[in-house]
């Protein structure tokens, strides 16, 4: 093969290639979309006014998304994948325990601790809802994670808890909730009762299930 028929290398800019390039910027757009939607909103937010924190040009912005929705979708989803990472790598580091408040602990402080972070928290908790159907359906799914996972859990160790079909998933979704929804609260009063107050609350929740479990046997 000659000169003239050799591939093309891409070319270099700053040393880095159009495809880092484009994830720089596609990262820059994440980060302006995190600190904006967590402060002034969702709403209240411009392509604009994303394109000045970002320090690019619409243009760079289209090269990434669609348009403003699609941009909450990856921030969104972003947030929630650290959370749920954060919340099993908790987890990780208990599992050789026998006792089970020690997990049920973990986890919940795992994911108050990442609520403390109030521009994420906003994201997560309030700036997704009623937004669109595409987002109802992201919010969904990231609750659906962690109501598969304590039902699995469930039915692991407590597989005569619930004889009756998906009883297990409706007492997991409940939990879900009330955690997702305490969180959300957590969140609105401005973190008014420290944390410990809250989880030692949502334990009741856990314990409650636990007692139900452990008559079955």
């Amino acid at each position: 093969m000659d000169a003239s028929q050799s591939p093309k290398t891409p070319r270099l800019y700053a040393g880095a290639d159009p495809a880092e390039r484009q994830a720089r910027r596609r990262a820059a757009f994440m980060e302006a979309g995190l600190a904006l939607f967590g402060t002034v909103g969702y709403r209240k937010t411009t392509i604009r006014a994303l394109c000045k924190t970002a320090g690019l040009t619409d243009r760079y912005f289209y090269e990434s998304f669609t348009d403003q929705e699609d941009l909450l979708a990856a921030v969104y989803g972003d947030r929630i994948q650290l959370l749920q990472a954060q919340v099993l790598t908790a987890l990780a580091e208990v599992s050789s325990s026998q006792d089970l408040d020690l997990p049920i602990n973990a986890a919940l402080h795992a994911l108050f601790r990442f609520a403390e972070d109030p521009v994420t928290a906003r994201v997560v908790w309030l700036e997704v809802l009623g937004v669109s159907d595409r987002i109802d359906q992201q919010y969904e799914a990231s609750l659906r994670f962690f109501v598969d996972f304590l039902h699995q859990l469930t039915e692991s160790q407590f597989p005569q808890a619930f004889p009756e079909p998906h009883q297990a998933h409706w007492v997991a979704r409940a939990i879900v909730s009330a955690v997702s929804g305490s969180a959300m609260s957590w969140v609105l009063t401005n973190y008014r009762e420290p944390r410990e107050t809250v989880i030692q609350a949502l334990k009741t929740v856990f314990n409650g299930l636990l007692l139900h479990a452990n008559s079955s046997r």
